[in-house]
């Protein structure tokens, strides 16, 4: 039986082979192949949940210390800025970036230790995500890790940065280790990601959703990829006594990303805001010292960079508009094939004649219902986070003046 799994047949012998099985079993073991390739040990479990689409292994070997000191200094003024856009990026130039935002970290002293392994981890990482996504890839894992390093530095706590009272607040929470564990997650949240949503995983019974009960089911999985990779190459580093919360912080971080706890985090989110708000009220910051309470600190930390892009200048976040709507018509495209019910449905929205979302509209609804409320709620625990929310509002505006400019229909609602 376990040598079937290990061959791919995980849907034959989980279930009986319905027809929506057949179906979908392109979506069936193979990434194999590269991921044997990027993890040096594994067994059979790992091998029955590779059901996510197609990857070619990428032999790449970046050679970093071949770029030119004038490009190395130019990636990281690049990263210093919040108009950063990593579309015009050589894979090369981006593993630098990911590198040298490491290497801030590393020197702090508690963090030294990890320094040796990172360009390998690097590697590995940049082969699990998926090229061929036009939203979920390489790319938008760099963006996320670049607002965290962008937030860190404003606060004082990285690189080149000048302390303020608001750097202090957030001193107060972060420790050295939760710097390292913020960027991980923010590196590895999406590992391994197919393209598709959670929704298309349980709908085509991917045994990804079966191991995971059809909860939280790709978060779970990109959370699984990731740790497998800190455990590949830092795991002496942690030692018994942080990695076990190291490990909590990883996951549950990950974790927190799936929209469909939303609700429930964001009422966590506020309740912890107003926490601290009154204690910076009555000047008493204090750390964090309740598990439950950090647990939320980096959940909301994390859920803001995920959609950091919607609070980038204009320009930059309708690129990421419209990758992330190209994909999600990529997805109802294989739906409508495969007689499921298209994700677009979820948005409430009407759609043209072609079956497109309505960018102007759809990018309206979620910055004003999803993510203002999100950014403004983390703000006092992360008061930085009160520009993203102006700028975010800004960039409503701007969507709301080409949607009048369209012509759209603006009474739909985005489904809670």
């Amino acid at each position: 039986m376990l040598s079937c799994i290990d061959h791919g047949a995980a849907d034959y012998l989980l279930k009986p082979l319905r027809h929506n099985v057949v179906q979908t079993m392109f979506l069936v073991s193979p990434k194999c192949n590269q991921t044997k390739e990027i993890f040096t040990h594994h067994d059979w479990i790992y091998q029955a949940v590779l059901d996510s689409s197609s990857l070619k292994r990428r032999r790449t070997i970046f050679e970093l210390h071949k770029l030119s000191s004038g490009r190395k200094l130019e990636l990281e003024k690049r990263l210093g800025e919040w108009d950063f856009c990593p579309f015009d990026l050589s894979d090369t130039d981006l593993v630098y970036c990911v590198s040298w935002i490491f290497d801030q970290a590393f020197l702090l002293p508690e963090l030294t230790c990890f320094k040796g392994s990172s360009v390998d981890f690097i590697h590995d990482l940049w082969n699990g995500y998926h090229i061929a996504n036009p939203y979920h890839n390489f790319y938008h894992a760099v963006d996320v890790l670049q607002s965290v390093y962008y937030i860190l530095r404003q606060a004082g706590l990285l690189h080149q940065s000048q302390s303020t009272s608001t750097a202090s607040h957030l001193g107060y929470l972060l420790t050295p280790m939760d710097i390292f564990a913020l960027l991980l997650i923010c590196i590895g949240h999406d590992l391994g990601h197919p393209g598709v949503t959670n929704s298309f995983m349980i709908n085509t019974s991917t045994s990804l959703s079966l191991l995971y009960n059809d909860i939280s089911v790709l978060e779970s999985y990109h959370a699984m990829l990731l740790y497998r990779l800190i455990k590949k190459y830092w795991l002496d580093q942690l030692g018994r006594q942080h990695e076990v919360v190291f490990r909590k912080r990883v996951i549950q971080g990950i974790l927190a990303t799936d929209m469909a706890l939303h609700k429930d985090y964001m009422a966590k989110i506020t309740q912890l805001g107003s926490v601290l708000r009154q204690e910076s009220t009555q000047q008493q910051l204090t750390t964090i010292d309740d598990d439950e309470q950090r647990t939320v600190m980096f959940a909301a930390i994390i859920k803001c960079a995920d959609i950091s892009n919607i609070a980038r200048p204009f320009p930059v976040a309708k690129l990421w508009a419209n990758r992330l709507v190209e994909e999600l018509h990529g997805q109802d495209k294989l739906e409508m094939d495969l007689g499921l019910q298209s994700c677009l449905d979820a948005f409430g929205l009407p759609l043209d004649d072609d079956r497109h979302l309505p960018l102007a509209l759809f990018q309206q609804q979620f910055i004003t219902k999803i993510g203002v409320q999100l950014f403004e709620a983390t703000s006092d625990i992360v008061p930085e986070l009160k520009a993203w929310a102006q700028m975010a509002n800004q960039n409503a505006a701007l969507w709301r003046t080409q949607d009048k400019r369209e012509g759209r229909n603006q009474t739909s609602d985005t489904p809670s």
